[in-house]
Order: C-alpha cells, then structure tokens, then sequence
C-alpha cells in the first residue's frame, strides 16, 4: 500500500509524493545495514579486557567480547555490569 506525504513550509504546500511499499522495504532494509555497520563501528572502537577465561584464542575472545558490550550497551546496561 502506498502512501502519501507532503512536506510544507510557512503554510505552503511544497511537494505531494507517494512512496511505494517496494521503495519503503527497501529503505528499511538499508536502515537495518547502517544499523548494522554502526554498531560494528562501535565494537571495534570499544576498549574490551582479554583476560582469559576460556580456551580461546585472545582475538576470538575479543571479537565475542566486543560484541556482547555493544549489545548491552544498545539495551543500556552496560553501565549497571560495569559497577557490579
């Protein structure tokens, strides 16, 4: 189902478009990719511990490490398991 928008300045009508359901999936899908890649960023950006728990390589244990911050982080609780 398409929809349409209008975008207005002071009052103004400027332009009336309808966006179509192929071109709403596929914007949505591109948001997912950015998502996606920012949260990436954010990984390789994080300063993550190495010490070793388990038998695994110091990269491995990185790489699951960053990963499971970024996801604590996007649902805010990091900070809380950071002052346990």
């Amino acid at each position: 189902m398409a929809s349409t928008s209008t975008s207005s300045t002071e009052g103004r009508r400027e332009a009336e478009y309808e966006i179509s359901d192929d071109h709403r999936g596929a914007w949505e899908c591109h948001e997912r990719t950015v998502q996606e890649l920012l949260q990436r960023r954010r990984a390789y950006a994080m300063v993550v511990p190495t010490n070793g728990l388990f038998d695994e390589r110091e990269m491995e244990r990185r790489d699951r490490l960053r990963a499971l911050m970024v996801r604590l982080k996007a649902d805010g609780q990091v900070n809380h398991l950071l002052r346990a």
